[in-house]
């Protein structure tokens, strides 16, 4: 074999020489790729501790998030159907526009208000019944609030048994302080008020004995929200309306519950009962007459035209309730008549069978006449009217507005006509002034509008009936509305409502479409999302 040859061979071999097996290279690469697998584990290892990191802050993220909004905002919802731990909407929009600082002392323990309460309460109010707890629990958390919405309002709650409490009771030595009260001050604390036990809860006597001692009372309703309120008013304003009620021409008292609105709706309130009306303080801003039994002499109306007039100023108010059981009044109906308001002797009748109390026509349904003041009520519902008349003032400077009116199906009838009587005809028929306002008008010399009112009411049971607790009717509204315009109180816009707890459920109050909604959210939508992340992560996982 000569040389090239040999040569060629050489190379003939090396070329057909076997390669690796394939197993053999795939060890071989495993183990040179050793370091790029580790490095592959540690980015999958290093993204799954990374995302793990990512929600663990995220979680922490939004506990602190909620902890911090939770320091200002309350993060809650409540679900009562009659909203009990919620401020309404006009009352808020007035807590969060408080610029001024004012201080709240509930002279209680907070933790132990509800049971010590519920102790006071029993031997002290003669107070009682299955849900007073739940009030007492109710204020505390309404108080709070207050607190929250707005941080220039602080609360804070002292122990009676504390030293603290001693330094507080000497400031407000002339107050009588006892358990649960509630201070309301100013920050310089030249203006306060006090609001007691039977200011915040509405107390029901259903045995009809509790005020002698042969039963007790019940709590069925909370008014913290008015009180607290008012007070806040009161302390920041630096003044309020004062009302004279003249008691002297009254045989029964029938403006009790009427003051108690004026006082928590911060009216200064005073009774006059002299038989003979001789001055009316200039101080007051509105007069209140109820059910007047005696006549007025024509001194007395003389001091109530000069009232009205205020030498010139005018400024001032007069209400005026009627009531069929009442005597006739003439002197007074002529002085009312003055301003325009002819107000006559009998009691009226519904004749329509559908707008009237069962078995009782006389208890009737009394509509808004579509005044700007009676603008979102609704009616009342009011026994015993008087037959009130739009008339001719004598004044040209008085104007007459019917504020309620009845249907147009009422007839008159006499005095002391049974719920039977039918003697009437279809052109009796007509539309009678439930209540009734007369405004007096001028110019200053300042050329600023000045005016007194007079408001007309054709019975009592707006401000002394059953009819007046319910929040459906507008009694309670255009009673206090009337005394606002009346006294020139600035509308702040604020409607305050008792607080109701009953054994109403949630159920009650979700409707068949939030049902709905609600258990599509929790039974089909939160699963199926569920599902989907999981399916995921797997897929990723697998594919990492």
């Amino acid at each position: 074999m000569d040389e090239n040859m040999q040569v060629q061979a050489e190379e003939t071999v090396e070329v057909n020489q076997p390669t690796q097996p394939p197993k053999k290279q795939k060890k071989l690469r495993a183990k040179k790729s050793k370091p790029i697998r580790n490095q592959a584990l540690f980015k999958k290892g290093g993204f799954s501790i990374a995302l793990t990191a990512v929600v663990l802050a995220g979680i922490i993220l939004f506990n602190w998030l909620v902890l911090t909004l939770s320091e200002r905002f309350h993060l809650e919802f409540d679900m009562s159907a009659q909203k009990v731990s919620t401020i309404s909407e006009e009352n808020l929009e007035y807590i969060k526009k408080v610029d001024e600082e004012v201080e709240v002392t509930v002279c209680a323990a907070k933790d132990t208000y509800a049971t010590y309460m519920n102790y006071y309460g029993q031997n002290l109010h003669n107070a009682s019944g299955a849900n007073a707890v739940d009030y007492y629990e109710q204020t505390v958390k309404l108080i709070d609030k207050y607190a929250s919405y707005n941080k220039k309002i602080k609360v804070q709650y002292v122990d009676p048994q504390s030293a603290e409490f001693t330094k507080i009771s000497t400031n407000y030595a002339n107050d009588d302080l006892v358990y649960g009260d509630i201070i309301v001050a100013s920050s310089d604390g030249a203006r306060h008020k006090v609001i007691g036990f039977e200011d915040i809860y509405n107390l029901s006597d259903e045995s009809g004995y509790a005020a002698m001692g042969y039963g007790s009372y019940s709590i069925d309703g909370n008014n913290i929200e008015s009180r607290l309120t008012s007070a806040i008013v009161y302390v920041v304003s630096g003044e309020s309306k004062k009302v004279a009620v003249l008691t002297g021409h009254s045989a029964t008292k029938k403006t009790d519950a009427y003051v108690s609105l004026l006082k928590s709706n911060n009216y200064e309130v005073e009774t006059v009962d002299d038989s003979v009306v001789t001055k009316i303080d200039a101080d007051v801003d509105l007069v209140v007459l109820a059910a007047p039994t005696v006549d007025f002499i024509g001194s007395e109306l003389d001091v109530l035209s000069a009232f009205l007039d205020h030498e010139g100023q005018m400024g001032k108010g007069l209400i005026y309730f009627a009531d069929a059981a009442a005597p006739a009044t003439p002197n007074l109906y002529a002085f009312l008549s003055e301003w325009g308001i002819d107000v006559d002797e009998g009691i009226l009748f519904e004749t329509n069978d559908k707008n009237y109390i069962s078995g009782d026509p006389t208890t009737m349904g009394i509509y808004p006449a579509g005044d700007s003041l009676t603008e979102g009520l609704t009616f009342c519902i009011v026994g015993g009217n008087v037959p009130i008349k739009e008339g001719d003032p004598v004044d040209s400077l008085i104007s007459v507005t019917p504020l309620m009116t009845t249907n147009d199906t009422v007839v008159k009838a006499p005095v002391g006509a049974s719920v039977e009587w039918k003697d009437y005809s279809d052109g009796d028929k007509e539309t009678y002034m439930g209540v009734v306002q007369a405004k007096r008008e001028d110019y200053n010399d300042k050329n600023e509008k000045i005016s007194s009112y007079i408001m007309a009411f054709s019975g009592t049971d707006y401000i002394n009936s059953q009819w007046m607790e319910y929040a459906q009717l507008a009694n309670k509204d255009i009673s206090l509305k009337a005394a606002d315009r009346a006294a020139a109180v600035e509308d702040n816009g604020i409607s305050f409502i008792s607080k109701t707890i009953t054994d109403e459920s949630f159920a009650d109050a979700v409707s068949a479409a939030g049902t709905t909604w609600v258990r599509a959210i929790f039974m089909i939508v939160l699963p199926i999302l569920a599902v989907l992340i999981g399916v995921y992560i797997f897929i990723r996982r697998k594919n990492a």
